[in-house]
């Protein structure tokens, strides 16, 4: 059963929900239940700090008591937004949120749906093709429902559209549609692959119609979300590829373009987490801030980078307390407009700090939390 209506102006406390039904003038029965206002969230007084609240993995769950536990811990250390559990299996369950989801927004936090995909786009040739108007009604059947559950959650951040999207030929079936649009766009047919061995001018095509090709698909994604309404932002994560660390025409991540259809962009690079980090450790995460930075400027919209958290190759790879500190203002200091993490579980190996990387981390978050103001104002 679904109730729809106004409340009056109450304050943000626990309230008590009488549903009374009756037939007639007879009182059939009564229920109650607990109901929660939270404030409304105030974007221009936060800067989110975001993390998964990791209550579950390999076939263990948290029951309500340890997601408590859970996110009151991260709330002090610093942690002032979380995970709002799966849009796509709350809208088929019927539900509007998780326990942990509520419970995180009582104690004044923000939350996010992380990882999600909408996109009919894959690894699959894309049928039917972005450029086929089914592909817009089936695009629908897939993110509204999703759209739904979010509009319906009272302090939500945002929704991923995608976590670190790619474009490359295979995922283009190249119908007759998508060769009227090469064509129109370029004046030639898409290329062979023999051609993009060595014609430079065919290779710069190929790139730039992936780009094309899936910023219209997340163009799609933008429109259903505003038609929609709904105070979130569509978020998508970025990494290396568009950064320098990829062939355009073989795998494309074309940054600046689809980053305008999303209302927040961030980017992961992990200095520590890998052997190889060893060799090149900031030098890498400040290349690759400064080019975000100029991306989002350019957008005129928030960014964002991944925190290192975890002490995945302890005791191989012995990383310092430290280091999850070190990002966190690194990024600061480059002009983050807020940070995620990665990552935090309660359960699995090699998924979450050790205890003095994690008490470390806390205070630097924590005194990042309460400089904030002094950031924005400076900047």
């Amino acid at each position: 059963v679904t109730l729809v209506g106004e409340l009056p102006d109450l304050r943000s406390v626990e309230y008590e929900l009488l549903v009374t039904v009756a037939e007639e003038g007879r009182i059939v029965t009564t229920a109650t239940c607990p109901v929660y206002v939270v404030d409304p969230l105030n974007r221009a007084d936060l800067f989110p700090i975001m993390s998964i609240v990791g209550g579950s993995a390999t076939g263990h769950r948290l029951d309500e008591a340890g997601l408590r536990d859970r996110i009151d811990d991260l709330l002090a250390h610093g942690f002032n937004t979380v995970t709002a559990g799966n849009a796509r299996t709350l809208s088929r369950d019927g539900a509007r949120s998780t326990f942990d989801s509520d419970y995180a927004q009582r104690q004044g936090m923000a939350v996010f749906f992380e990882y999600h995909s909408l996109t009919l786009v894959g690894r699959e040739p894309v049928k039917p093709c972005v450029f086929d108007p089914a592909h817009r009604d089936r695009l629908r059947e897939r993110v509204e429902p999703q759209f739904d559950v979010c509009r319906r959650v009272a302090r939500l951040l945002s929704i991923k559209i995608l976590d670190e999207p790619g474009m490359a030929r295979n995922n283009i079936d190249f119908s007759i549609r998508c060769r009227e649009q090469f064509r129109e766009r370029y004046g030639v047919e898409p290329p062979t692959d023999d051609e993009l061995t060595h014609d430079v001018a065919a290779r710069w095509r190929t790139a730039d119609f992936l780009g094309y090709y899936l910023q219209s698909a997340y163009a799609m994604t933008r429109e259903i979300k505003e038609e929609g309404g709904g105070d979130y932002d569509l978020l998508l994560t970025f990494n290396s590829p568009g950064l320098g660390y990829g062939r355009g025409w073989t795998h494309r991540q074309d940054i600046l373009s689809w980053g305008a259809e999303a209302g927040r962009m961030d980017f992961d690079i992990y200095p520590y987490f890998y052997p190889k980090s060893q060799k090149v450790r900031m030098v890498q995460a400040d290349f690759g801030l400064s080019m975000i930075r100029e991306f989002a400027r350019r957008l005129d919209m928030p960014w964002g980078f991944y925190v290192e958290l975890d002490d995945r190759n302890w005791p191989y790879q012995q990383n310092p307390k430290e280091a999850s500190g070190e990002c966190a203002w690194t990024a600061v200091a480059q002009g983050a407009d807020y940070l995620n993490s990665f990552i935090h579980r309660a359960f699995g190996t090699g998924v979450s700090s050790r205890p003095e990387r994690w008490e470390f981390a806390g205070q630097e978050l924590r005194n990042i939390s309460r400089l904030r103001l002094f950031y924005v104002d400076f900047a």
